[in-house]
């Protein structure tokens, strides 16, 4: 290195080599303007649309103090908006203290799982972007799903994606934008992360088919209908055919990445959310031939599991595990199951004079 004009001199030359570590700055009173200088290769070009930005933090507290700075996010910047967002919620919200008694949002974390999308809610309060954003979300997991599964199985959806965002990382450590089994929930294969979008997007359909939104219709009204319905029916479709290749109209239960899903185990859970979906299906002008089979199916299957009598009397858990308590024998089951095949039922009563019938439908004999 070498004295020029812009060094502060001090009858003592700098060093000629080594590397700087640090810079210090000394405070003085008063209001001081101090200019760093770094010379070295010349950066590469910055691709379009990617910028820089440059920030100005003024702390006013006159005391020795601490001051941290950092998560800043340059808003509304070209090169930071999130595939699918916003309408694509993340798997959670962390909350914080409103000092107030109430919450706000403080931070949305992992990413995000076709299991807890809700397209029907877009639909309810008119949010057109939102929704588009979902289904377009909803309708790639089943196009990656398929490529990747060894029959090239339409229907099922993949589980996680992972967007750009700082903590996706490890969950698709290969790049950004990928969907992947590896989500947050590690239980990404559970049957309920499958049958519960399917049966929102098949509610959304319903509802657009219907007219039953605020406010006028959207001038994409048509490609958002048609959408939906693409979605739903591509799962309904693939759930009709598998009951009737297996014989059976027990739901699966497992849904591995590669190969198509499995029925390991009873899911009442499963049935509700197939019934309400097919229904919805049905009334949104499906294939009512499609439709009708599934929503027998999956009521004959709530049926068999219903219990009329003993300790668990009410329940739909005649296939669940037993275990003993205080001497009382009891069947495994979960409260929100209860609630999902009540909800299920009650909308099978409200609309069963509605139902468009096929000329001639197959049932599945078991």
């Amino acid at each position: 290195m070498t004295e020029n004009d812009f060094e502060d001199s001090d009858d003592e030359s700098p060093p000629g080599s080594a590397v700087i570590s640090g810079l210090e700055v000394e405070a003085v009173d008063g209001t001081t303007t101090t200019y760093f200088w770094w010379v070295s290769e010349e950066p590469n070009r910055l691709p379009v649309p990617v910028q820089t930005y440059k920030a100005l933090v003024v702390s006013r507290i006159r005391e020795e103090h601490i001051l941290w700075v950092g998560n800043f996010e340059a808003l509304n910047s070209p090169s930071s908006a999130l595939k699918f967002s916003p309408g694509v919620v993340p798997f959670t919200a962390n909350v914080v203290s409103d000092g107030q008694g109430g919450q706000v949002i403080d931070a949305w974390r992992g990413i995000p799982m076709t299991g807890y999308q809700y397209p029907a809610y877009y639909v309810k309060r008119g949010y057109w972007d939102r929704l588009s954003q979902v289904l377009d979300f909803m309708s790639e997991s089943q196009e990656v799903y398929r490529e990747q599964n060894v029959n090239k199985t339409t229907g099922p959806f993949a589980p996680g994606f992972g967007w750009e965002y700082w903590d996706a990382g490890e969950y698709v450590p290969e790049g950004i934008n990928q969907w992947t089994w590896n989500a947050v929930d590690p239980n990404s294969q559970w049957e309920g992360y499958y049958c519960r979008p399917w049966e929102s997007v098949c509610h959304a359909w319903y509802l657009l088919a219907s007219g039953q939104y605020p406010g006028a219709a959207p001038s994409n009204i048509r490609s958002l209908t048609e959408r939906a319905g693409l979605v739903s029916m591509r799962f309904a479709q693939w759930l009709s055919k598998l009951y009737s290749t297996r014989r059976s109209f027990q739901p699966p239960s497992d849904f591995p990445e590669f190969t198509d899903p499995e029925v390991n185990y009873h899911t009442p859970h499963f049935a509700a959310f197939a019934l309400r979906a097919s229904i919805y299906c049905n009334l949104a002008g499906g294939n009512p031939a499609v439709t009708l089979r599934l929503i027998k199916a999956s009521y004959d299957y709530l049926v068999s599991q219903y219990i009329d009598s003993g300790s668990m009397k009410g329940s739909f858990a005649a296939s669940q595990p037993t275990f003993k308590a205080n001497g009382i024998e009891y069947r495994e089951f979960f409260g929100f199951w209860e609630a999902e095949i009540i909800e299920a039922i009650a909308l099978l009563k409200q609309s069963k004079n509605l139902f468009n019938y096929p000329k001639c439908v197959y049932f599945i004999k078991t």
